[in-house]
C-alpha cells in the first residue's frame, strides 16, 4: 500500500486571477478519487497542479513528503500523470512510447516484463510496433495510459482518460484504474464527464465549481439529483442497473421537476420468452413517472421497458 496524497490549501494563480481557490482533500493510497465539474471548473487545472506542471500556494504532500522539494526525477517516480491530450508528433513505435514511462527509474533501468503488461492490460498488444501517429484517438488514449501504468507510479492522476474511448474500452479501463488502487494500493485520481462511471467506480468524489470545491465525499453522499443540478445546470435521474448506480442527465426543459429525493428508481435486467433478447425494465414512482412523461411527452407509464443489445 502507498502513501496517501494529500492536497493542504492548494491554489492556482495564472496572470493575475485565481484560477484554482484554496483547497484541502486527502486523496487515500488503495482508493479511487473522482474530480467532478462543469467545463472551466478547474479540474484540469487541479491535476497539473499536482503533478507539478504549474506554479502553486499551498503544498501537496505525498505520505507526509512535501512533492515540491523532490527532484523532477524522483517526483516522475511517484507521480503518473496521463494529460487530455493524446497528440503524438513523431512517428514512434507504440512499445517505444510505453518505454517513456520508465525513464524515470533509478538509473534508467527498463522492465522489459513490466512494458508488456502495461500493453496487455491496455489492450494494444497488436499496435505494438505500429507508428504511434498512424493510431485512431481511443487508440492513443490507451497507448498513453500503458505508458503511465509501466512507470508503476505510488499515484496516477488520469485527466478523462476514457473521453476518447468506445463503450467496451470505457468500462475496462475503469476496471483496470481501480484495480490499480483496490490490488496495487496505488492512489488514484480522474478528472471524469461520465457520471454514472464516476458513480460506479470511484469510492469518494471531489466536486469543483469555478475553481472552488464545493463538496468532497462517497458518491453516494454527494452526487444527489439536488446537487448534481445546482453545478451543471441541468436535471438529473438517478437510479440503479443490477445494482450498479446510473446517472442520467434530463435536460431543464419542458417539465417542473418533482422532489428531488423522490425522483429515482430501481432498473432490473429479466429474460424474455417472447422477445429476441432479455428486457431493462425500470418500475418507477408516482413522481418519476411524472417526470418522465413530462421529458418524453407521452403519458406516464409505471414500467417502461427496452431490449437489451447486449444479449440480443
Amino acid at each position: 500500500m502507498t502513501a496517501a496524497l494529500h492536497l493542504c490549501a492548494l491554489s492556482v494563480h495564472r496572470q493575475g486571477r485565481t484560477v484554482l481557490h484554496p483547497l484541502s482533500a486527502l486523496c487515500p493510497a488503495g482508493a479511487v478519487t473522482g474530480i467532478l465539474g462543469p467545463n472551466g471548473a478547474g479540474k484540469s487545472t487541479l491535476l497539473k497542479a499536482v503533478a507539478g506542471l504549474l506554479p502553486i500556494t499551498g503544498r501537496v504532500t505525498l505520505g507526509g513528503i512535501d512533492l515540491a522539494r523532490l527532484s523532477p526525477r524522483d517526483r516522475a517516480r511517484r507521480i503518473g500523470y496521463l494529460p487530455q491530450d493524446h497528440r503524438l508528433h513523431w512517428p514512434v513505435a507504440v512499445r517505444e512510447v510505453v518505454r517513456l514511462g520508465q525513464l524515470a527509474h533509478p538509473d534508467g533501468r527498463i522492465n522489459a516484463a513490466g512494458i508488456e503488461q502495461a500493453m496487455a492490460d491496455t489492450d494494444i498488444t497488436a499496435l505494438a510496433d505500429r507508428p504511434a501517429t498512424a493510431l485512431s484517438g481511443g487508440e492513443r488514449a490507451r497507448v498513453h495510459l500503458a505508458r503511465v501504468l509501466a512507470g508503476t507510479p505510488a499515484v496516477i492522476l488520469a485527466d478523462e482518460p476514457v473521453a476518447a474511448l468506445d463503450p467496451a474500452h470505457q468500462i475496462t479501463v475503469m476496471e483496470l484504474l481501480r484495480r490499480q488502487a483496490v490490488h496495487a494500493g496505488r492512489c488514484v485520481v480522474l478528472v471524469l464527464h461520465d457520471l454514472t462511471l464516476a458513480a460506479r467506480f470511484c469510492d469518494q468524489v471531489v466536486l469543483l465549481q469555478d475553481g472552488r470545491m464545493t463538496a468532497a465525499d462517497s458518491p453516494r453522499q454527494v452526487m444527489t439529483p439536488d446537487r448534481l443540478e445546482a453545478l451543471y445546470g441541468t436535471r438529473f435521474l438517478t437510479g440503479t442497473l443490477n445494482g450498479q448506480p446510473v446517472i442520467l442527465p434530463t435536460g431543464t426543459n419542458g417539465y417542473t421537476s418533482p422532489s428531488s429525493s423522490a425522483v429515482s428508481c430501481t432498473v432490473t435486467t429479466e429474460i424474455s420468452a417472447s422477445a429476441p433478447g432479455p428486457t431493462v425494465t425500470a418500475t418507477a414512482s408516482p413522481s418519476m413517472r411524472a417526470v418522465l412523461s413530462s421529458v418524453s411527452r407521452v403519458s406516464a407509464s409505471p414500467v417502461c421497458t427496452c431490449t437489451d443489445p447486449r444479449r440480443a
